[in-house]
């Protein structure tokens, strides 16, 4: 038991050594050489989640595996990324409640739509079955369809931000080339 432990500790270990590699080639590759604004990135991540869980509301055999490998990059994506991109755009005077918020985003967010609307596409799907648990891929078939809207509607809202706030990311470049 002790030895499958290690392993799996090894496992997550990698695991997350190659998300903060994927974190750190995008910000060297989009940020500091091409000028590209970090909610950019969001957009990215964004739009790997909605990959991800297009795969997941089509339930195609062997898509489980990369979609869950899309996901888990992208959730952690997002704790690398939110951060660093409130920090920048608001200052470090109210940086404790803004990420605060955005920290519990995650959570409402999945109670809304965990609780709420997976439960109740569920519960309809189950009595198209006329029993009290539902059987096969269209389960969450709805509810995965659900979050690929939510994700586009996020990649449009992070496109908004960005294009908001290209002018500081403009005038920070600016200012580094300046000090080169």
């Amino acid at each position: 038991m002790y030895t499958y432990c290690l392993y799996v500790n090894v496992y997550v270990c990698k695991f997350r050594s190659i998300r903060v590699a994927l974190n750190l080639m995008i910000y060297c590759l989009c940020y500091t050489r091409k000028g590209i604004a970090r909610p950019v990135s969001l957009i990215i991540v964004e739009g790997i989640m909605m990959v991800a869980q297009f795969l997941f509301a089509m339930a195609w055999k062997g898509s489980l595996y990369f979609a869950t490998i899309c996901l888990g990059l992208s959730y952690g994506s997002f704790s690398t990324i939110n951060p660093a991109i409130s920090s920048e755009l608001f200052g470090f005077r109210s940086f404790g409640p803004i990420f605060g918020f955005l920290t519990l985003s995650a959570p409402a967010s999945s109670t809304v739509l965990a609780g709420f609307v997976a439960g109740a596409v569920y519960d309809r799907e189950a009595e198209k079955q006329h029993s009290s648990e539902c059987k096969g891929q269209i389960c969450f078939h709805l509810t995965c369809l659900i979050m690929v809207g939510v994700c586009a509607l996020g990649m449009v809202l992070s496109a908004i931000l960005s294009w908001r706030t290209r002018h500081v990311y403009r005038r920070r470049l600016e200012i580094e080339n300046v000090n080169k």
